[in-house]
């Protein structure tokens, strides 16, 4: 009676498989391991939780109107993106049917558009808001250099010749690399027997 209530206490979660049976010990053991689905959704809802309330505040920051529409039109489609992505995780995570052709099509169109982003953020974002900063940096230090005197911060050229490009790459590898991982989870086998119907 005490082995069947353990044996029951022991079988897999959602989304996980058997690895293997401990047979050594006294009292058998499952070892259990997350499935690429698990961790595809399970990854999906804490990027969620970190980059929305990223998105929602770059869509209400005021910015240059030469940079306006670029940094508005991201931060539209990230809300959105983000919006959608913890629907498909909680249908994954359900075991819904839908879920993996919805994941597909959200793994192929978070790999277009964080690739197209990266071109033009390296290419016309950085470089025009690199110039606006630096012109009002220079304001500012004109300014205070009336009242005061003033030195141009150590780090700023750092910062504006590689931080801004290194932000966009890495923000670029941690959404595609998502979509990219989430896309080969759901053509694995594991995933065609889990979501299925």
């Amino acid at each position: 009676m005490r082995d069947s209530k353990m044996s029951k206490r022991l079988d897999p979660l959602p989304l996980e498989n058997r690895r293997f049976t401990e047979t050594d010990s006294a009292v058998p053991r499952v070892r259990l391991k997350m499935t690429p689905v698990a961790l595809v959704s399970h990854i999906g809802l804490c990027i969620v939780a970190l980059a929305l309330p990223i998105f929602v505040a770059l869509a209400q920051m005021p910015v240059p109107s030469s940079v306006a529409l670029f940094q508005k039109t991201g931060a539209y489609i990230g809300v959105a993106a983000m919006a959608t992505l913890p629907v498909i995780c909680i249908g994954l995570i359900r075991r819904k049917q839908w879920s993996r052709s919805a994941m597909l099509g959200f793994a192929w169109f978070e790999m277009v558009w964080e690739s197209i982003k990266l071109v033009l953020t390296l290419f016309f974002y950085v470089p025009v808001y690199k110039r606006l900063m630096t012109d009002e940096l220079a304001k500012q230090f004109s300014a205070a250099a009336s009242t005061q005197p003033a030195t141009r911060p150590a780090a700023f050229d750092s910062f504006t010749s590689y931080g801004i490009y290194i932000m966009a790459v890495v923000t670029w590898l941690i959404f595609f690399g998502y979509a990219f991982a989430a896309r080969r989870a759901m053509h694995t086998t594991v995933a065609r027997e889990q979501l299925r119907g």
